[in-house]
């Protein structure tokens, strides 16, 4: 039990991670233009 909830949370971590990668490329992007 312990276990799954571990791991569950460091997929989400991984998950808000991706997407805070990809908001700052978003980001720099259209500061670009």
């Amino acid at each position: 039990m312990l276990k799954l909830g571990a791991r569950a949370r460091l997929a989400r971590q991984s998950l808000l991670h991706q997407a805070a990668e990809q908001l700052i490329l978003l980001a720099s992007l259209i500061d670009e233009n």
